[in-house]
């Protein structure tokens, strides 16, 4: 028996339900993401210390394991040669 994956609900869900960073990971998937907005919106959650924010919760506590997410993200929205890159 085959499953179908409803990429068309995934995508509603996340536009509904998703935080900003969620939304620009979206947007980068779907090819329309504004690279100014995303670094924009990213570098809200940059601590002056070079860490990066729990989840995308500015309250939350910095980590290493949060910092490597982060980072991951930058590279998945290929925004490593952009000015967040410093």
């Amino acid at each position: 028996m085959a499953l179908e994956v409803d990429v068309k609900k995934a995508i509603g869900y996340i536009e509904r339900q998703g935080g900003e960073v969620e939304i620009i990971r979206l947007l980068h998937f779907l090819g329309n993401m504004n690279v100014a907005e995303a670094e924009k919106v990213l570098s809200r959650y940059q601590l002056p210390s070079g860490g990066w924010c729990y989840e995308d919760d500015p309250i939350k506590t910095v980590s290493i394991g949060a910092c490597n997410v982060w980072l991951r993200v930058l590279l998945e929205l290929e925004l490593q040669s952009s000015s967040i890159f410093k």
